[in-house]
C-alpha cells in the first residue's frame, strides 16, 4: 500500500513491538529512513526524497518540519497522549509553545486520549468537563481546528463505551493551502455505474430565488462590510488628527461620532463573521477574526461530500454520481410511489397532506413582500 500510494511519511503510533524490529519494517516497507520516539511508542518512518528540515521532541509528540523536493513544506505534530488530565498537561504547554511561533501550514495528529465534547462518547460514564475545557481552550490558544474525518464516528472502545479519542487538528495556515482536507478513519472506497437523475424541482426553484432575494437585500443594507470598517477607521483617524491640531467642542464632537461609527462598523463586522462560522459558544466580548475565519473555512471543509454509499452497499466518489446519486434518492422520497416508505412502520395518526391548492401557491414565485 506504501508503494502503491507513493507514502514518503509513515507515522505508526504504538507499534507494540521491539526496537530492533523497526529495521525489519523499514527494509520491508522499503523506506529509507527509520527512528522511534516517546519511548519507542512512536515510529517514524521516511522516504530520503522528503527532507526534514528539524526533528523536536517532547513529552508525548514528535514535531517535526518537512519539505518536499518541489518546494512544498510544512509541519505536522504526532501525538501519543497520556491518559490523565494532569498527566496530558505537558502535551498543551508543548504544543501552545510550538503554535507561538508556527508561520506555515501545521497539522497535529494522533492520539489525544480526551474527547472535545459529550456527543463523541458514547456509553459508560458521563464525561469530564474538565478535561475537554482544558483540551479545548489549549488548541484554541493554538489555533488549531478540527479536520472533517470519513469513516467511523468512534476510534476507541471497550466494549460498552465508545470515545473518539484519535483526530486531526489543522491551522488556518493549513486551511488556506489545502481547503478539502479530509481524515481517513477504516473505511473501503468503491464505485458504482448507471444512476437516473431527479430532483424536487419547483422546491429547489424557490430556494434559489430566496438566496438571489437575500443576496440583493444583504448589498443594499449591509454592502461591503470590510470596506465599510476600512473606511470607517479612516475618518475615525483623521479625526483624531484634526483634534489633536485643533482641540475644541466641534472637533471634539466630530471625533466622537467618528468613534461611535468605527465601533458600530467593528460590531457588523464581528457579527458577520460569527454568523457565518456559527459559533454560538465564543463568549461576548471575545472578537477574535482570525479565529472566526479559521472557522468558516473549516464548516466549508467539512460540507464537502468525497464520496456516498448507496442503497445497494457501493460507493460513490466521482462529483457525477454523487449529484446523481443523491437527487435519485431525493426524488423517489418525494413521490407517491416511492421504494424508500415501504419500510416506514404504520403511524397511529393521519399523516397531514398538501391540497392542490396550496401547492400551487407554493410554486408561485416570491414576492418582496414574502420575503
Amino acid at each position: 500500500m506504501c508503494r502503491e500510494n507513493s507514502v514518503r511519511l509513515l507515522v505508526l503510533l504504538e507499534p507494540m513491538s521491539e526496537a530492533g524490529q523497526l529495521e525489519i519494517v523499514r527494509r520491508k516497507l522499503k523506506f529509507d529512513k527509520a527512528r522511534s520516539f516517546v519511548d519507542r511508542k512512536i515510529w517514524m518512518l521516511w522516504d530520503s526524497r522528503l527532507q526534514l528540515g528539524s526533528v523536536e521532541r517532547a513529552d508525548q509528540l514528535v514535531h517535526v518540519r518537512a519539505c518536499f523536493e518541489f518546494g512544498a513544506s510544512f509541519a505536522v505534530s504526532f501525538v501519543y497522549a497520556k491518559c490523565t488530565r494532569v498527566a496530558r498537561r505537558p502535551l498543551w504547554e508543548a504544543l501552545e509553545g510550538i503554535g507561538e511561533s508556527m508561520n506555515q501550514p501545521w497539522m497535529a495528529i494522533g492520539d489525544f486520549n480526551v474527547i472535545s465534547s459529550a456527543n463523541e462518547r458514547a456509553g459508560g460514564s458521563p464525561p469530564n468537563l474538565r478535561n475537554m475545557e482544558e483540551f479545548n481552550s489549549s488548541m484554541f490558544r493554538c489555533g488549531l481546528s478540527e479536520m472533517g474525518f470519513d469513516g467511523s464516528q468512534f476510534t476507541w472502545t471497550n466494549g460498552s463505551m465508545w470515545q473518539r479519542l484519535d483526530r486531526a487538528l489543522i491551522n488556518d495556515k493549513w486551511l488556506a493551502a489545502y481547503p478539502v482536507s479530509k481524515f481517513p478513519l477504516g473505511s473501503e472506497r468503491g464505485l458504482g455505474d448507471g444512476c437516473t437523475r431527479g430532483g424536487y424541482i419547483p422546491f429547489f426553484n424557490k430556494l434559489v430565488q430566496a438566496r438571489e432575494k437575500l443576496r440583493g437585500w444583504s448589498q443594499e443594507v449591509f454592502g461591503n462590510i470590510p470596506s465599510r470598517v476600512k473606511t470607517a477607521e479612516a475618518a475615525y483617524r483623521l479625526r483624531e488628527e484634526e483634534y489633536d491640531r485643533c482641540r475644541n467642542d466641534s472637533t471634539r464632537a466630530c471625533l466622537n461620532a467618528a468613534r461611535a461609527e468605527y465601533n458600530r462598523e467593528l460590531a457588523v463586522e464581528y457579527e458577520f463573521w460569527r454568523q457565518k462560522a456559527a459559533v454560538k459558544w465564543l463568549r461576548e466580548g471575545e472578537a477574535n477574526t482570525s479565529f472566526l475565519h479559521s472557522m468558516v473555512r473549516q464548516r466549508k471543509s467539512s460540507n464537502f461530500i468525497a464520496r456516498i454509499k448507496v442503497e445497494e452497499g457501493r460507493w460513490y466518489d466521482s462529483v457525477r454520481h454523487i449529484k446523481a446519486s443523491a437527487t435519485d434518492f431525493y426524488a423517489k422520497l418525494f413521490t407517491s410511489e416511492s421504494t424508500y416508505r415501504e419500510g416506514f412502520p404504520e403511524l397511529p395518526f393521519t399523516v397531514p397532506s398538501v391540497e392542490s391548492g396550496s401547492n400551487d401557491k407554493l410554486k408561485e414565485v416570491l414576492t418582496a413582500e414574502e420575503i
